[in-house]
């Protein structure tokens, strides 16, 4: 290599490394860490608002985490924020869309989304991933502002028949105006408060006796002994 290329190679590297820190990829930052749930938040690049994770382990089969999480009608009982949830349209498993209303702090105006969640599996470890994306034109304007920008996702690992770990993944942006360090003082509360009821709901009767019916390859392909009604199919 000559001088002149191993000098232009030099001054590459040192403008990479003043670039700021928020294009490159960010570690995960502990916010708190009790009752056996941790927190944490991550920057995002290109957005104002941080994501959040939250990591829980629930003394529940994975089944009837599924079955919750299914059952978005029950979104105001566990959910941090949530006072409205309906499932729009849903092929019983693999594939739905939600709507959901949330109630911010006041001034702020209530903010509604609209949701595709994809639902994987994972053969080796059995282990369940439902895949959250904004999906903002899939259903009419409201009253409420709507959210457009939203990614994220539930990972559902079995740790026996009875245990799962559930780890909540999501970032947002709640769109107008609304500053920054707001939205993330509730990277806390939302996760925090929510897997706290998750546990006490898949507890209660609608979601024990939920069961996972499976193909004869081994892949879940539909939820057994619900209770709750599913809206028109959806491809």
């Amino acid at each position: 290599m000559s001088q002149t290329t191993a000098g232009r190679a030099t001054v590459l590297l040192l403008l990479l490394a003043l670039l700021p820190h928020s294009l490159a990829s960010e570690e995960w930052k502990l916010l708190k860490e009790q009752q056996g749930i941790r927190v944490y938040s991550q920057k995002v690049a290109g957005s104002r608002y941080d994501a959040f994770k939250g990591i829980v382990e629930l003394r529940a089969p994975l089944a009837s985490i599924l079955g919750l999480l299914e059952h978005t009608e029950a979104c105001p009982e566990w959910v941090h924020s949530c006072i409205l949830g309906r499932t729009l349209a849903s092929n019983g498993f693999s594939k739905r869309y939600t709507y959901q209303v949330l109630d911010l702090p006041f001034p702020l105006a209530k903010r509604d989304s609209v949701v595709e969640a994809i639902t994987s599996h994972n053969g080796v470890t059995g282990a369940i991933t439902i895949t959250l994306t904004a999906a903002a034109d899939y259903y009419p304007a409201t009253k409420h502002v709507r959210i457009r920008v939203t990614s994220g996702s539930f990972h559902l690992d079995p740790i026996d028949e009875d245990r799962t770990e559930v780890t909540w993944q999501l970032h947002t942006d709640p769109a107008g105006f609304i500053p920054a360090f707001l939205v993330n003082m509730l990277l806390v509360d939302i996760p925090f408060q929510s897997l706290q009821r998750m546990e006490e709901m898949v507890k209660t009767a609608p979601y024990k006796r939920v069961a996972i019916k499976y193909d004869a390859d081994g892949s879940p392909i539909d939820l057994l002994h619900r209770s709750w009604p599913l809206p028109e199919a959806v491809e």
